[in-house]
């Protein structure tokens, strides 16, 4: 339901997603794994621009008892994908960093990376010392934002996810225009 909620296009949101088709699974993949429990004990979904559940950028809900959370960005995108993010980072260093700035005010939302280069990668090295520097050894490109467990349990899901998503709005627009 959440899911048809938020792909309404009257919210006016790129965001799209089937409810049979972009939940995620609830059976745990347990033939490599000492942990034998069969089930997750989280439910997630991914909405994307297209619909399509590997398409690069997103919206991901993250329901678990104490821990949920909305997040969206760009999480591990394809190294083609990757290599134009960063050329569009230095191509245009202004925008990208009070993209970032903005962010960085808000604080309820978090930016962050759960994955670096040690270093600088291939092609970017003369850019270590520039103000985008750090980011450019960024993995990833996430925001998230923790939701209660209390507004899980009501309506305040969709208010929520629908604010986080226009909030987010800014940073997936930067990744859809590569």
């Amino acid at each position: 339901m959440l899911v048809a909620e938020v792909s309404d296009p009257a919210h006016k949101l790129p965001l799209r997603g089937d409810p049979k088709r972009n939940v995620f699974r609830v059976y745990r993949d347990v033939r490599f794994s000492k942990d034998k429990i069969p089930y997750k004990t989280h439910a997630a979904a991914h909405l994307t621009r297209d619909g399509i559940k590997g398409a690069p950028g997103g919206l991901y809900i993250h329901i678990e008892p104490g821990k949920c959370f909305l997040a969206a960005g760009f999480f591990r995108p394809e190294p083609a994908f990757f290599l134009r993010w960063r050329q569009q980072m230095i191509a245009d260093p202004e925008r990208f960093l009070d993209l970032v700035a903005e962010y960085r005010r808000k604080k309820s939302i978090s930016l962050a990376s759960s994955h670096e280069l040690k270093t600088m990668p291939r092609g970017f090295k003369e850019h270590a010392e520039s103000p985008i520097g750090p980011y450019l050894r960024w993995k990833n490109f996430v925001l998230s934002r923790s939701v209660t467990d209390i507004a899980v349990s009501r309506r305040d899901l969709v208010k929520a996810t629908l604010s986080f998503a226009r909030q987010a709005q800014p940073i997936l627009d930067f990744g859809w225009m590569l």
